[in-house]
């Protein structure tokens, strides 16, 4: 949910229970990067698809999974932007990941061959096996011992100077430090396989401003019900008082998530 309008003392209202109104939610707009995978096919005004590998589109989600070769090599989809992974966090809503070498997060994969330069990733190897990766310039990738949780996750990656760090729902989890091996170039989010698991499925991609602190709901007001006649038949008013501070391209308007029970 995108909230607007919060006044000088970052007081908003927030309404719920009107079946009569519109959303004007609109991701591409929030967000550097965004897709929710609607409709049946990739939007590929967003992604580069290997043609080596199998990707289906549907009920939201996208299934992601590598054509096995010989040698092993990483096939999948790429964005086709890149972002300073320093100013940015890439966050993917994952529901399942392959059970054999696959790999997701930022790189540099290019179409032209099966081998990224530049890596800031987790890594599923044989059955049971889960780590974190690196690799800079080229250079031989370098994998950390990390048993990170498997899906449904939110998988989050960021960097700060030579740190890379990992988020698991939202949390920092996971932080490898390493002038030798985490990047600092420009990267883009990436989702591969080499196809001798299961596929990656996906439910979101999201390239958002990254901040050591977002804004959060610090006080509510309680619950308010519409007196009869008023302009939003049937619903109910909240009050809430956000406080933190807004990435650079927020200025005029303040993203937050809102939990109704």
């Amino acid at each position: 949910v995108r909230l607007e309008g919060a006044d000088a003392a970052g007081e908003l209202l927030v309404w719920y229970g009107n079946p009569a109104a519109t959303t004007t939610s609109d991701g591409d707009a929030v967000y550097f990067f965004f897709d929710q995978f609607d409709g049946a096919e990739l939007d590929t005004t967003k992604w580069d698809r290997d043609p080596k590998s199998t990707v289906t589109v549907s009920g939201g989600t996208v299934s992601v999974k590598g054509i096995y070769e010989s040698g092993g090599p990483f096939h999948g989809i790429k964005g086709k932007q890149s972002f300073d992974t320093q100013a940015c966090r890439l966050e993917i809503q994952c529901l399942a990941i392959p059970d054999r070498f696959g790999h997701i997060g930022w790189a540099d994969h290019p179409s032209s061959s099966p081998f990224d330069s530049n890596r800031i990733m987790i890594r599923v190897a044989n059955v049971g096996e889960r780590m974190g990766v690196v690799k800079k310039g080229g250079g031989t990738y370098h994998t950390f011992p990390w048993v990170w949780p498997v899906p449904p996750k939110q998988y989050g990656f960021a960097r700060s100077g030579t740190s890379a760090l990992y988020y698991i729902d939202g949390v920092l989890s996971k932080t490898y430090t390493s002038s030798t091996y985490v990047p600092t170039v420009p990267l883009s989010p990436v989702i591969n396989t080499n196809g001798q698991g299961g596929p990656f499925i996906v439910d979101s991609v999201v390239v958002r401003a990254h901040s050591a602190t977002p804004p959060a709901a610090i006080t509510f007001s309680g619950e308010r019900e519409t007196a009869a006649g008023a302009s939003v038949a049937g619903g109910l008013q909240v009050e809430a008082r956000l406080s933190g501070t807004c990435p650079a391209q927020a200025t005029t308007q303040i993203e937050a998530w809102v939990r109704i029970r």
